[in-house]
């Protein structure tokens, strides 16, 4: 629509009245001679006449778009009651009928001001209402008139829209005060921001007929009611998969397509406000060519999706393909219309498979049709709009991406969609949420289940099928039930499981999916606590399952009751019977419930209580005969399943009563072989050690005689002085094999850790600076401990010791001391290479070691001391990142 852009229209429209009355003017001189001039009565006639003239055209142009685009009012009540069932049919009639004429009322009065009025700030207007700008002067203005009558028909549009999406479970008067709220106040901010002179008009954004402002403004709208209203009954089943709800009369829909197709010549050529623009003839071309490719699109689409062409979808295509058009007919070429048009169809079936998965229940697609291709057409205009089209058709220079006119237009687009999102939807979901929240936005189910021609108006669409309608419930209430009797009937042929918990699911999903209750909970009979426990339930938050117990008492609980006197209660009015649980009433907001006993062939195993999530929902007596005899036959099966878990608990424990002993009968063989290795390892480490000492004594002593004999230079000092070492290195073997056999006890002390740690890396400074090992301390004042000084040392040593070997081209060592928890901590850190997983596991095992020289009992004397203590050693490592090794000794 050309109304005030970057470019103000009118002025584009002024200086075409002004060439056109100059040619006139040439005109009539070239006929009357110079001797009349330009001052002459004739001429100034004429060209007065040639004003009024095209003047006249365009208000009559604009008067019959602005009655064509009415007449669409009939084609969206059509597609609405075709696509909708005819219960319904009366009630979609009123609504299409009131959101006009109340809508119409509130836009005339306040809308029209917000926005055509003086601009604030380029959010809205602020005059012009209660039709205040009808008179110049003495004088009416004719062409206001016409303008005001196409401009309440658009407002009509947008607000005519939604009532598809949220049909057949609406209430009347809610949909009332939506109507007044988007003609008022939602759809004028919006067409003051793009054709009122607002901000996006002053930022570029172009929307020629109202793909933004009136059909994405109507899906957006659309998608913030639904999100509300939550789908009809039905259209999904429990699992979330969507069930398709058919329209009753297609024949209507076509009709009602036709009839839109149509108004929108209207819709378009008229945005041009003047019946003397020939581009008309470019926009009704482009308006059908992008009409017919949306619906080709969408039918080879449903083609290969469905195997079948979808009829419903081919005439929602036609709908894509004309809303793309409303911001491109003006501005692009035909073949640029064909793909516009047929993106058009693809994004309606994809969107719609997208809102089925997401649950949204759209009536009609209005959200996919009029708000996701509103955004589409918007972009298009963006992407394919050519400077020669809109010079043509609106005077101005328009240039879309793909023909060099840049990222800016899409861009500015792309504002303009996420603005008008953000307004739309922001302000719709608030509106109806308070709608629902007051006054109400969804009928009851009783309501909605009957029919809204009835329960909202006391009127049937069909009289001559009620009678029809009647006798087919009936029948397909009898086909229910014995559907229903048969799906319980395989349920309980599957209960043949022992499996507790897989009795437990097949007995719900009886309840739930086969006899149709929405809520079920389960209890089974606690006979040593004597209560009722909730095992398993539907329809509640799983979280809440194990706080549900009830006391097993007949006194205290119905459930208990029905455990007790063995017998169905049903109850009608849960809040106010006082044999109902308080707890029951305040978790689950009952109001009627049916509970039923779950009966053994010899005892009682529990109960089922059963409801609906919605309130007004009957227990019909049907319902309860089918628990109560689905309820016999779990009974029996939930009975089998409990013994068997009882003999497989029981089986099961006893093979843990045995296992155990099997492994302490293991370890206490393990220690006794341990012991009597220990043992014999100690007498043979005494005898080897008195053996071997003795020679080593004698060696040693020749040795020191031979060395005090040779001269300072002779060669072989160094052999005499390799003998020693080794001889020394003998007698620390003999030494770890002697404390390892027999241990000896601590001679505990009080012993300050820090000091004897500051005493062992004075001992061997010599051998760390050696080696290149800086030694970090972090030492916390910590209390004295009571410790041998001598095997705590040695602990110390061997670590330290240990640490200098895994660092063999030097690093720094970490030992810090702290208390913890009752105890004195001493780490030691190395920045080695760290000790692999396997060998980690043997790490203190005696006679196991990793290096060349050594035997392996460092470590296990280090663990043996620690263990004398009372303490604890840990080791942590990381490959390629050093290892940890964390000793603890308890303060008292």
């Amino acid at each position: 629509m050309i109304m005030e852009n970057s470019i103000n229209p009118y002025k584009k429209i002024k200086k075409r009245w002004f060439i056109l009355m100059v040619f006139f003017l040439l005109l009539c001189l070239s006929r009357l001679g110079y001797g009349e001039g330009l001052g002459s009565p004739m001429a100034t006639d004429h060209i007065k006449a040639i004003a009024r003239h095209a003047q006249s055209l365009d208000i009559i142009w604009i008067l019959i778009s602005a009655f064509l685009i009415f007449f669409m009012q009939g084609g969206f009540t059509l597609v609405e009651v075709g696509f909708s069932r005819a219960k319904n049919a009366g009630n979609i009639v009123m609504k299409n009928l009131s959101d006009f004429t109340v809508g119409s009322l509130a836009f005339l009065l306040i809308g029209y001001g917000i926005m055509f009025g003086v601009s604030k700030f380029g959010l809205f207007g602020t005059s012009d209402f209660f039709l205040s700008h009808m008179k110049i002067g003495e004088g009416i203005n004719n062409w206001m008139f016409a303008n005001l009558i196409f401009q309440v028909v658009f407002a009509g549009t947008a607000a005519t829209i939604v009532s598809g999406a949220m049909a057949e479970r609406t209430k009347f008067i809610g949909y009332l005060v939506y109507s007044l709220v988007v003609s008022s106040l939602i759809y004028p901010v919006v067409g003051h921001w793009i054709w009122g002179g607002g901000w996006l008009a002053k930022l570029g954004m172009m929307d020629f007929a109202g793909a933004t402002v009136v059909h994405s403004l109507g899906g957006w709208v659309s998608l913030a009611g639904i999100i509300v209203l939550g789908p009809r009954i039905g259209r999904f089943d429990r699992k979330g998969r969507p069930i398709h709800i058919p329209g009753h009369n297609i024949p209507l829909v076509s009709l009602g397509v036709f009839i839109m197709w149509l108004g929108w010549f209207g819709f378009n050529t008229g945005s041009v406000l003047s019946g003397n623009n020939p581009s008309i003839a470019l926009i009704a071309i482009n308006t059908i060519l992008s009409a017919v490719s949306g619906s080709i699109a969408i039918m080879i689409y449903s083609w290969f999706t469905k195997g079948k062409p979808d009829v419903g979808l081919t005439l929602n295509g036609v709908l894509a393909g004309l809303v793309t058009s409303t911001a491109t007919s003006a501005l692009v070429d035909p073949f640029s219309s064909i793909l516009i048009g047929a993106m058009g169809g693809i994004v309606l079936g994809l969107s719609l498979k997208l809102f089925e998965r997401l649950r949204l229940d759209d009536a009609v697609g209005a959200i996919s049709v009029h708000g996701v291709n509103g955004i589409w057409g918007t972009l298009a205009a963006g992407l394919f709009s050519q400077e020669q089209f809109s010079r043509n058709s609106m005077g101005i220079a328009y240039q879309g991406l793909f023909f060099g006119g840049g990222i800016k237009s899409p861009a500015i687009q792309m504002v303009g969609i996420l603005a008008v999102f953000a307004w739309s939807f922001g302000v719709a979901l608030t509106v109806f949420y308070l709608i629902h929240k007051t006054i109400g936005l969804r009928v009851s189910v009783e309501e909605e289940i009957r029919g809204l021609d009835y329960s909202e108006h006391m009127m049937s669409s069909y009289p001559m099928f009620d009678e029809f309608q009647k006798k087919q419930e009936l029948i397909f209430n009898e086909l229910k039930r014995v559907r229903e009797l048969s799906a319980l009937h395989e349920i309980s042929r599957s209960m043949h499981s022992l499996n507790l918990d897989e009795i437990l699911q097949l007995i719900l999903k009886g309840v739930t999916h086969s006899i149709g209750f929405d809520r079920a909970r389960l209890y089974l009979v606690n006979e040593q606590e004597k209560v009722l426990e909730c095992r398993m339930a539907v329809g509640i938050d799983q979280e809440m399952i194990p706080l549900i117990t009830l006391p097993l008492d007949k006194k205290k609980s119905i459930i208990a009751r029905v455990v007790s006197d063995k017998r169905a209660f049903v109850i009608q009015d849960a809040m106010h019977d006082p044999r109902v649980n308080f707890e029951l009433k305040k978790l689950f907001n009952l109001k009627s419930f049916v509970a039923v006993p779950l009966q053994g062939r010899d005892r009682i195993m529990g109960a089922i209580s059963a409801d609906y999530i919605f309130k007004d929902k009957i227990i019909t007596k049907e319902k309860i005969e089918s628990l109560i005899t689905f309820a016999n036959q779990a009974g029996l099966a939930l009975e089998n399943a409990k013994l068997y878990n009882e003999l497989k608990l029981f089986n099961e424990e006893l093979e843990e009563r045995v296992k155990r002993a099997t492994e302490d009968l293991k370890k206490t063989q393990e220690q006794l072989i341990q012991s009597s290795r220990l043992s014999a390892l100690g007498q043979l480490s005494a005898g080897v050690a008195h053996e071997i000492r003795n020679p080593l004594t004698s060696i040693r002593v020749l040795i020191h005689s031979l060395k005090e004999r040779l001269s300072g230079e002779d060669m072989r000092k160094e052999d005499i002085a390799v003998i020693e070492n080794e001889i020394e290195r003998i007698n620390q073997i003999i030494k770890q094999f002697l404390d390892f056999a027999r241990p000896s006890q601590p001679k505990k002390e009080t012993l300050d850790v820090n000091g004897l740690l500051e005493d062992t890396l004075l001992l061997i400074s010599h051998e760390l600076k050696e080696h290149d090992i800086h030694i970090e301390r972090s030492f916390f004042s910590i209390p004295a401990v009571s410790a041998d000084r001598d095997q705590i040392r040695q602990v110390f040593l061997n670590l330290i010791l240990n640490a200098m070997q895994a660092m063999s081209d030097g690093g720094r060592l970490v030992i810090s001391t702290c208390v913890h928890e009752n105890e004195v901590r001493i780490d030691f850190k190395d920045e080695g290479d760290g000790i692999p997983e396997p060998i980690r596991k043997k790490l203190f095992e005696p006679f196991f070691t990793t290096k060349e020289e050594g035997i392996g009992l460092g470590l296990s004397i280090t663990k043996r001391i620690i263990d004398a203590h009372r303490g604890r050693i840990i080791v942590e490592s990381v490959e390629g990142k050093g290892s940890l090794f964390v000793i603890t000794l308890p303060l008292t």
